[in-house]
């Protein structure tokens, strides 16, 4: 169920004040004289959802009903529309339910929507409180990171359980990634942060991770001489930068420089001193939707050059190669699945916890681009 629209914003305007009584009303004559259980609004949590785009609210609204079916919680979408001159917020409440269930119950969700321009932001912290249902986690879903960039109370910050950012998958200069980089580690420290982005590539993760899943294969670890990551974007590539600071982080490399201007070439010392040149490409041909199309690791050990290879197959699925020149190449499938938006939000809502991993190849990536000079990086 979705009550009328009003205008280009689904529910009804309601004043911000009256919000509850009006809940209570609509679900008060929904069940009648209280008898008729057959509609049953819950919440599990609160979801806070920022958007800056007209088509991405109308595309946000899509997912709402997958969403609410796996974690039937209370929405607040924040509508922040640049083109409005005005710090006036305006109120929209609506619900979504779910099909009966084979007892007849029906469950359902509630949405508000806030609607305000630039001017508006700094008011919104206030407003929000009052709105989130007691004693239930609250996340912050950011799916243009509009997060990093506003939001400044640290107060409001403290009631937040999760912040779900989504990165973009390619940004248009490395200064922009770098700058991203530091956003997201200020942010880190009073929110817990997880990006999804970053859980796209956990199957290419999960490639790399089982080269070394033997006892046998561990000497390769420390004698890493080169690793190549090849993505199939134009532009500057978040996964391909993700994934090599997930790489250096875990092997605690140390960036010392990139003898590239264009930042493709880079190079760390492990912890035994040894070098290791890290280059990202493009991939030959652009034709492909995936985030990245090889990563291809060589390590010398005894003289040997022993290779590891993940390469984009079809049908979403990660083909990996080991080729040692004393033996046949060693060949292994990986399913790298892809979930929509949707489903993908309800796996990071499953979660509370501090996504440290993806925090440290975060920081990993700021250090590559920063090059031991510490400088301060602040959100705007």
């Amino acid at each position: 169920m979705i009550l009328p629209n009003n205008a280009e914003i689904t529910g009804i305007k309601v004043k911000l004040s009256e919000i509850e009584k009006k809940f209570s009303d609509i679900w008060k004559n929904t069940t009648g004289d209280g008898r008729d259980k057959a509609v049953v609004k819950a919440s599990t949590l609160n979801l806070i959802i920022t958007i800056n785009d007209k088509n991405q609210y109308l595309n946000t609204l899509n997912l709402i009903p997958e969403v609410t079916f796996h974690n039937p919680c209370r929405i607040i979408m924040i509508l922040i529309n640049p083109e409005l001159d005005t710090e006036r917020i305006t109120s929209y409440i609506s619900a979504f339910c779910q099909p009966p269930r084979q007892d007849g119950v029906q469950l359902c969700s509630e949405l508000i929507t806030l609607e305000t321009g630039n001017a508006g932001i700094n008011h919104l912290p206030g407003i929000l409180l009052p709105l989130l249902l007691p004693d239930l986690p609250v996340f912050l879903w950011s799916p243009n990171n509009l997060f990093l960039n506003n939001f400044k109370s640290q107060d409001f910050h403290k009631n937040i359980e999760r912040v779900i950012l989504y990165s973009p998958e390619t940004i248009d200069s490395i200064d922009e990634l770098y700058k991203m980089a530091g956003y997201v580690i200020n942010a880190s420290e009073t929110s817990k942060i997880s990006d999804m982005t970053w859980a796209r590539l956990t199957g290419w993760r999960e490639a790399v991770a089982r080269f070394f899943d033997f006892q046998e294969r561990e000497q390769y670890l420390n004698n890493i001489s080169k690793i190549s990551i090849e993505h199939f974007s134009k532009a500057v590539s978040t996964h391909a930068y993700l994934m090599a600071g997930w790489i250096a982080s875990r092997l605690d490399w140390t960036p010392v420089n990139s003898p590239d201007n264009k930042r493709h070439h880079f190079i760390f010392t492990g912890p035994s001193g040894n070098q290791i040149d890290l280059f990202i490409k493009k991939a030959p041909s652009d034709k492909n939707d995936q985030c990245l199309s090889k990563v291809e690791i060589q390590s010398l050990v005894q003289n040997r050059i022993i290779t590891f290879s993940a390469v984009q197959a079809k049908n979403n699925i990660i083909k990996t190669i080991i080729k040692d020149q004393n033996s046949e190449p060693v060949y292994n499938y990986i399913q790298n699945a892809q979930p929509d938006n949707a489903r993908l939000l309800c796996y990071e809502l499953d979660f509370i916890k501090k996504d440290t991993i993806y925090i440290e190849a975060v920081e990993k990536i700021w250090q590559i681009f920063n090059e031991n000079k510490r400088e301060t990086v602040e959100i705007y």
